[in-house]
C-alpha cells in the first residue's frame, strides 16, 4: 500500500477576506480546499480544486495576478529552473504555465513568495541550504 503525502496550504481562496485552508495530496496532485465560516471550515463544493498539478512537488501559495484570490504554484526541482503557477478561479486552479524562468537551482531547498520591495507585484526568494545561498 502506497503512503500518500499531504501538505497544508492557506490563503484566501474565496476572495472574503477569510483565511481559508486547502490540502495538496502531492501522489496525485490535487488540492482540496476548505472555507472558513469563522466558527470552522466547510469543503468546497467542488472538489477537488485541480488535479494532477505539481506532483512530487512543494507547492506554495502567492496572488500571482493581484486579483485578491490566492493562486498556488510550485518550484521545479528537476533542474530546469521554472516556476509554475496555476491561477484561481474561485472555483478551482488553472494551471498558468511559467511564472518566472532560469530563477534557482537544483539545490533549493526553499521557496518564498511575497512583495518584497513594496512595489505591489509578487516576488519570488529561495535557499539553498546545501550552498547557504539566498
Amino acid at each position: 500500500m502506497a503512503v500518500q503525502a499531504f501538505s497544508p496550504l492557506s490563503g484566501d481562496f474565496n476572495g472574503d477576506g477569510l483565511t481559508d485552508i486547502a490540502v495538496f495530496n502531492k501522489s496525485t496532485g490535487e488540492v482540496r480546499v476548505a472555507f472558513s465560516t469563522t466558527r470552522g471550515f466547510v469543503a468546497s463544493s467542488k472538489n477537488p480544486w485541480v488535479a494532477n498539478y505539481g506532483a512530487n512537488q512543494d507547492l506554495f501559495t502567492a496572488d500571482f495576478n493581484n486579483d485578491g484570490l490566492t493562486d498556488i504554484g510550485y518550484f521545479d526541482k528537476s533542474g530546469d529552473c521554472k516556476w509554475h503557477q496555476a491561477l484561481n478561479t474561485s472555483t478551482g486552479f488553472t494551471d498558468n504555465g511559467i511564472w518566472l524562468d532560469n530563477f534557482g537551482s537544483s539545490g533549493i531547498t526553499s521557496v518564498q513568495t511575497g512583495d518584497f520591495n513594496s512595489d505591489g507585484l509578487m516576488d519570488a526568494a529561495t535557499f539553498d541550504k546545501a550552498q547557504k545561498r539566498k
